[in-house]
């Protein structure tokens, strides 16, 4: 008689971004080879978390608020869950070590990983056997397309990458293609020059700039370009909408994001009337 499949492997998410908390949870969970026990957004909570929920992996943002990686993995989250695989998340490779333990980590990996290529990663560092459990994905709905048949395209432009990779999966339920992505406000122009989007979905939140003042020049470029706004900065909600926006939607909301890009590209097109 053989043994039964291990349990699943116990992880703590610790990141200020509950889009990319979001995502890690899907992607871990969906490979039926670990089990997301509880969620953290600062260093406080963190602590807190590891203490009292006694994961086997701590994944943890390199760039939280309250301290950095290095100061917390060295001090009281190794206190409080000595046993426990810390795994820093970074998005700026330069900002930590090459050497995780320099930082006092497991391993370090960067944000925007494919799920099955975080989920390999993560089995290597606890020594599981790396094996695709989860059933294959549903097939794709039929690409919608306009009038001339072209299929639906859009352009997403957000600081952190695993949002970006969320915010495509979700478009891609409606059948929207994502043909370029970035966290650049120079490279999105761009992009929407090039491609001539559906839907541009736009963080206002950027390095070194805002979504806001991009609205006027991406609409010169593409008028026709329905502008969604995606953030989590509510108060601009209003400046967004008056600067051109089509919808203003507020993070975390994938299902309302899902909704309004279905309307925005067509779902009137699939109307017999």
């Amino acid at each position: 008689m053989t043994g039964g499949p291990a349990a699943a492997t116990r992880v703590l998410v610790v990141d200020d971004a509950a889009s990319t908390r979001h995502f890690l949870r899907s992607a871990l969970e969906n490979s039926r080879l670990f089990v997301v026990v509880g969620e953290a957004a600062d260093v406080a909570g963190a602590v807190e978390a590891a203490a009292a929920l006694d994961p086997e992996i701590i994944l943890l943002d390199d760039s939280l608020p309250g301290g950095s990686p290095d100061a917390v993995v060295a001090g009281p989250l190794h206190e409080v869950a000595p046993h426990a695989a810390v795994v820093i998340l970074s998005s700026r490779p330069p900002r930590v070590t090459a050497d995780p333990a320099e930082a006092g980590a497991h391993a370090i990996l960067p944000k925007g990983l494919p799920e099955w290529d975080l989920v390999e990663r993560l089995c290597e560092v606890v020594g599981r056997p790396f094996l695709m459990t989860a059933p294959p994905p549903p097939p794709l709905p039929p690409e919608p397309t306009d009038a001339g048949g072209r299929a639906h395209r859009a352009v997403v432009c957000d600081v952190d990458a695993m949002t970006r990779r969320l915010v495509g999966r979700v478009l891609a339920g409606v059948g929207v293609e994502v043909v370029a992505e970035t966290d650049v406000v120079a490279n999105l122009l761009a992009a929407v020059a090039s491609a001539r989007p559906d839907v541009v979905v736009l963080d206002l939140w950027l390095e070194g700039t805002t979504g806001l003042s991009a609205l006027p020049e991406l609409l010169d470029i593409s008028p026709a370009t329905a502008m969604v706004v995606y953030s989590g900065r509510t108060e601009w909600r209003e400046r967004a909408i008056a600067a051109g926006a089509a919808v203003f939607i507020e993070k975390p909301d994938f299902a309302e994001l899902e909704t309004w890009v279905g309307r925005l590209v067509g779902t009137p097109a699939a109307d017999p009337s």
